[in-house]
């Protein structure tokens, strides 16, 4: 067919606006065994803690490159000769513990000395430098996290602080139903719903439907555009993938470079499926696929990796969903 077929590869490229970005990336490699001035970040990608021991899933060639010959066609695949994840507190290198080309799954492990910098890096002042940038963005990271808490007291004081006739008016106002959806109770429902402070997520197994939400998280274009974890939200629109492939999904949510590898969560905010590749094509929109939940419980049985089997759940809030989310997902680089 002349239908183009583009696998989202992660491989959203480094441009000089973002080598700043890319010295201290560097400059944390070489604290963690890698020699920097040998090392720079070819693309990135997405991926999700699994399982409270570090585990961590992401697709195939996120951590791979391809090898093309002199015509330009892809003939094989190399290994990243460096990766490494930040966020979700799992902020540094990991290894490879094991891949799958076909399912285009892997598992990446963050090394129990990987933030531990060496004698020689603590020599070469890369340490010091290191620590200064972790601060500034844990700093950062609190002030965004102490705007959001001000602005949600603010507003909840905004509200109870309003006139009484305002009030009366909004409490009388009788709740309308449009086509017998279920009405969206905003933030009184987030606010209602305490989530769960999940360091991983767990996989739901139960049969999927045409239909049902879908909540694709991860980093598209890496930190490009923002450093922010994005979501995108839509419907499942087919229950098997390119080529009737029963291993995969259709969804309509926006699936990016640098989705890949990112978990698709249900409306409970367990694992349906692991964003993988679109379709690119004039008059073709709405054509993102994911690999099933199912084929990544099958690829973590065959490597001896835990996680947890859960069905479908009771619907959450989105927002919370989302918060929920910055606390297992990750943006994994590779390096060559």
């Amino acid at each position: 067919t002349n239908m183009e077929i583009v696998r989202d590869t992660g491989k959203f490229g480094v441009s000089s606006k973002v080598l700043m970005i890319a010295v201290i990336v560097g400059a944390t490699l070489f604290a963690t065994g890698y020699p920097a001035e040998a090392l720079q970040p070819i693309s990135t990608g997405s991926g999700f803690a699994v399982s409270p021991d570090g585990y961590i899933i992401t697709n195939n060639h996120v951590v791979t490159m391809d090898v093309r010959n002199r015509q330009g066609r892809v003939v094989g695949e190399k290994v990243c000769r460096g990766v490494s994840v930040k966020g979700a507190g799992h902020n540094g290198r990991v290894k490879i513990v094991a891949r799958d080309r076909k399912m285009d799954l892997a598992v990446v492990k963050l090394g129990s000395k990987s933030n531990k910098p060496s004698a020689r890096s603590v020599r070469r002042g890369y340490s010091r430098r290191l620590d200064e940038y972790e601060s500034r963005d844990r700093a950062f990271s609190s002030r965004i996290e102490e705007a959001d808490r001000t602005q949600g007291e603010q507003s909840s004081n905004l509200f109870e602080s309003g006139n009484s006739r305002s009030r009366d008016l909004f409490e009388s106002t009788p709740a309308r139903s449009f086509g017998g959806a279920p009405a969206d109770d905003g933030f009184n429902s987030a606010a209602n719903d305490p989530g769960q402070s999940r360091s991983f997520v767990p996989l739901n197994l139960a049969r999927l439907e045409p239909g049902m939400k879908t909540n694709v998280i991860g980093f598209p274009a890496g930190e490009h555009y923002s450093s922010q974890l994005k979501i995108n939200t839509g419907v499942i629109v087919a229950t098997v993938g390119l080529g009737n492939n029963s291993s995969a999904f259709q969804t309509d949510a926006a699936i990016n470079k640098g989705n890949s590898g990112g978990p698709v969560i249900d409306q409970a905010g367990n694992l349906i499926g692991v964003a993988v590749r679109k379709i690119i094509k004039k008059g073709v929109e709405g054509f993102n696929f994911a690999i099933k939940s199912e084929a990544v419980a099958r690829f973590l049985e065959t490597h001896d990796v835990n996680f947890q089997r859960v069905g479908h759940g009771a619907p959450r809030h989105s927002v919370n969903l989302y918060r929920d989310a910055k606390q297992y997902t990750v943006l994994v680089t590779c390096f060559n």
